[in-house]
């Protein structure tokens, strides 16, 4: 904007020094009006033209200016709005029961080299593409067989190649923290700051209906929290994304165990996205 006011400055100040010198001449008002001469009118019609087109300059840089303006108000009111929403958000998300001390443990992975095996064959599992691929892999065996030791080594594999969706270890020890009523809505917000689209969704459920954030219902929890907007979301889903749970047999009692296995065993896991 600074040039073409200068320039504008500048003709200005021509024209004045223009009337200024032919001022001195008593007969310059009686030409003016009858005939100013060929170079004069030259001079005059490109001064004109000049004004005309730095006029225009300054209107077409204003217009420019105030549509820039407008537009760093309008990103600035989106930045604003989207910081509002990811607040909200987060307000509806930390009301979800999240059980503490059930996520992976790099100190309790296989020794290096060892269980290849069956590391690579589950590697190859979470790696395979057909979409009839089975949604649950599920390992077993006598205790203190390393059951444990090769979930938490595949899960840091998973981390290291952003691929786990959620770890959750259940353990003898702490039966009294009943983590079996937690899993789903601890798994839902791992989940949820792994996708944003599914933070979204989640967050509008709890918004919805908040008593979700607390039930101890985990076929509740499973069908609203998870298989709802993972289903919703399958082309935001980009997969493999994989949830590890270590330890089931020590969980609760046997009948919450059982309403676990019934989720694990559905016809909804089953028909669960390729990529989750």
């Amino acid at each position: 904007m600074g040039k073409p006011l200068a320039d504008i400055t500048n003709i200005v100040s021509k024209c004045a020094e223009l009337i200024k010198t032919y001022g001195k001449d008593r007969s310059f008002w009686v030409r003016l009006r009858k005939n100013i001469s060929s170079e004069n009118t030259t001079v005059v019609v490109a001064y004109s033209e000049a004004l005309d087109t730095l006029t225009q300059h300054c209107r077409d840089l204003i217009t420019r200016e105030i549509s820039c303006n407008v537009s760093h108000v309008v990103e600035n009111v989106d930045r604003i709005w989207d910081d509002i929403t990811l607040a909200k958000e987060d307000v509806w998300l930390d009301r979800l029961v999240y059980a503490e001390g059930t996520g992976r443990d790099d100190t309790k992975v296989c020794l290096e080299g060892t269980r290849t095996a069956i590391l690579t064959e589950i590697v190859d599992w979470i790696c395979a593409a057909e979409n009839d691929a089975h949604r649950v892999l599920w390992l077993h065996g006598q205790a203190g067989k390393g059951k444990s030791a090769i979930a938490h080594t595949v899960a840091k594999w998973l981390k290291d190649h952003d691929r786990l969706g959620s770890f959750f270890c259940f353990a003898l020890s702490r039966i009294a923290d009943r983590r079996h009523e937690k899993i789903f809505t601890t798994i839902a917000r791992d989940l949820a700051d792994h996708n944003s689209h599914f933070r979204h969704a989640v967050a509008d459920i709890i918004g919805h209906d908040n008593a979700l954030a607390h039930t101890t219902d985990v076929t509740q929890q499973w069908k609203k929290l998870i298989f709802g907007p993972i289903s919703q979301l399958e082309e935001h889903m980009n997969g493999p994304l994989v949830i590890v749970i270590d330890a089931l047999d020590e969980s609760g009692d046997e009948t919450s165990r059982m309403h676990i296995l019934d989720i694990l065993a559905s016809a909804q896991v089953a028909s669960l996205p390729a990529n989750t």
